[in-house]
């Protein structure tokens, strides 16, 4: 566990939580000691401010579930001020969305959801080949009549790629709904 004082008050995170962020980040920084990013004062920052960076930080470290949204930090009386804050610390006031897959980073998960376009998809792993086994047909009982369909591919570490069905999967004759193959 690292403790900060921020104005007379004590803050403290894991190590962990930290780590993800990488020595060189500001918030990493702080906790280490220093006060300075650079030849740059690390400015002092309400407690209220800097607690909720932390927590943002830490509910980054701790959401693992596939697809799942960390919210942005919430301020409205004072949003500019929070925003400098969390973008003084290395991190960026938007929400943030966990990788659909293992197979995605996070900039390859943005850019997967900006082609499905759609607004606050609902994600949840139906069909594993890991987990369920080769077989189309229970690919097919699987998945049942669930529409909106992402099929993630990864072959021997190499290729990636993948496939959007915007409805249910069809075993006959050609989809009348979009359908669109990428590569990653």
């Amino acid at each position: 566990v690292k403790t900060v004082t921020v104005l007379r008050k004590k803050v403290s995170t894991t190590e962990a939580t930290l780590s993800q962020l990488g020595p060189d980040s500001t918030l990493y920084k702080r906790f280490s000691g220093e006060i300075v990013q650079g030849d740059v004062p690390i400015r002092q920052t309400s407690v209220e401010h800097f607690t909720k960076v932390v927590d943002f930080a830490r509910r980054q470290k701790l959401e693992r579930r596939p697809g799942a949204l960390v919210k942005k930090p919430t301020a409205k009386p004072k949003y500019i001020a929070q925003l400098k804050d969390v973008e003084m610390y290395g991190l960026t006031m938007e929400d943030v969305q966990r990788p659909l897959s293992p197979m995605l980073d996070i900039e390859e998960t943005r850019e997967v959801l900006a082609m499905m376009e759609i607004p606050n998809p609902s994600i949840k792993l139906l069909y594993s080949s890991t987990r369920d086994g080769g077989d189309f047909g229970t690919m097919v009982d699987k998945v049942g009549d669930a529409s909106g369909l992402l099929f993630l591919v990864n072959h021997n570490d190499i290729h990636r790629f993948g496939c959007f069905i915007d409805g249910p999967i069809q075993t006959n004759g050609p989809y009348d709904v979009p359908v669109f193959f990428f590569s990653l």
